[in-house]
């Protein structure tokens, strides 16, 4: 039975395979790569074996595990390795398919045993430009005593805030807040790099590389709007089979009339519009809620959470 392990090209990946009771392995090689099928413990990296040699170790062995240090030798390295991992074809034991962090759970602190207010969005939610301290959610949570957790991020989309609260370990009686943003917003990825929350705002940000042209055919196109109805109807699903409470909350001046309509008619109790309160301050840049308006929002959400 062959084992490979992958992992930095330095002593560390020997070391560590003896501290965990392997015993020795041979490094594999362009050089010796012909041992392959005569020993049954091998080590290597992309460093010491070209392209085609790593992905025929990898289909030959019955097992692959990577190891990947605290700190690589060479970020280089780290990136090329991975990007190999995923078009191999291969169980890769200890490699969890997200080279370099795009699918991060936002709020990584532990998961609480006791009740949990959870707050989804975009900066609206998150409070860029204000206080950390003076965003509804923090305002909310206290007016609730519960801890809170918030995954919220600056330009985020609704399928981003969607995946973000669906790998969440929210639990039975936790209380979700989703301040829902514009439907024309949605994830792209490019290169394995990068994740681009594209805008209206942010399109001329973007590499010259991406077609901005039919990045903007998408922001206007209907497939926008049922796509957020759908990633929506998820998180309402989810909460319900838990026996969590959801509060659905379209931001002012961030959602259309029409799916505001779509939300309204579908959500039902467990929908506050809070164009409803728009806003009476801004934050520093002069464009995002202010404090006040934050205030006024945490106690509107309390208000409607004492009715549902």
């Amino acid at each position: 039975m062959l084992t490979l392990f992958i992992g930095d090209s330095n002593e560390e990946l020997p070391n560590w395979i003896r501290s965990q009771d392997y015993g020795d392995s041979i490094l594999l090689t362009n050089e010796n790569f012909n041992l392959i099928k005569t020993k049954d413990i091998f080590h290597t990296s992309f460093a010491d074996l070209d392209s085609d040699n790593l992905i025929n170790a990898i289909k030959i062995a019955k097992e692959v595990i990577y190891h990947q240090p605290d700190q690589w030798s060479s970020e280089q390295l780290h990136i090329d390795t991975e990007r190999h991992f995923i078009g191999c074809g291969r169980i890769i034991k200890n490699f969890n398919g997200d080279v370099f962090g795009l699918l991060d759970i936002e709020d990584k602190q532990e998961s609480l045993d006791k009740k949990t207010l959870w707050i989804a969005g975009c900066s609206y939610a998150n409070g860029q430009f204000i206080d950390k301290s003076q965003r509804y959610g923090r305002l909310l949570a206290n007016k609730l005593n519960l801890p809170v957790k918030f995954l919220t991020k600056d330009g985020s989309s609704i399928d981003w805030a969607a995946d973000q609260l669906l790998r969440s370990p929210i639990k039975e009686n936790d209380i979700v807040v989703w301040g829902i943003t514009g439907v024309n917003r949605y994830m792209y990825y490019y290169n394995m790099q990068e994740v681009c929350g594209i805008t209206n705002t942010y399109l001329d940000k973007t590499k010259p590389e991406i077609d901005s042209i039919e990045l903007r055919r998408k922001l206007v196109d209907d497939e926008r709007i049922m796509t957020a109805i759908q990633s929506i109807f998820q998180v309402q699903n989810f909460c319900r089979s838990i026996n969590a409470t959801l509060l659905v909350c379209p931001h002012y001046n961030l959602s259309i009339h029409k799916f505001r309509e779509i939300l309204e008619y579908y959500i039902l109790n467990n929908f506050i519009n809070l164009e409803l309160t728009p806003f009476c301050d801004t934050g520093e840049d002069g464009r995002h809620p202010g404090p006040q308006t934050n205030y006024n929002w945490a106690n509107e959400i309390e208000k409607k959470l004492k009715e549902i």
